[in-house]
């Protein structure tokens, strides 16, 4: 079984919520275990969504290895970019810059 296109989201204001989303990955890796199915880390990414000058950063690990942070993410055929922006590229090998 696959895991293709999931996506975990919660909303941060503060450094306090920053605490609760690895709650929420532990949860995750729980619903994991009850249905015999692994994420893989390496393939993992956080991703932080702000228009804000001074957003609220934090690391994210699962499965103990720290997710990769990137600026923008490919999702459902969309790239979703930081600033809250997005484009569609239609069957283009190109991947938008991460960096």
């Amino acid at each position: 079984m696959f895991a293709d296109d999931c996506l975990l989201y919660r909303d941060v204001h503060s450094l306090k919520d920053t605490r609760r989303l690895p709650d929420d990955l532990d949860s995750l890796q729980a619903w994991e275990r009850d249905w015999l199915i692994e994420f893989n880390p390496s393939k993992c990414e956080a991703i932080t969504f702000t228009k804000k000058t001074k957003p609220v950063h934090a690391k994210y690990t699962l499965h103990d290895q720290t997710l990769a942070t990137v600026l923008s993410a490919r999702y459902l055929g969309f790239y979703i970019i930081t600033k809250l922006s997005f484009s569609y590229r239609h069957h283009s090998k190109e991947s938008y810059p991460v960096t």
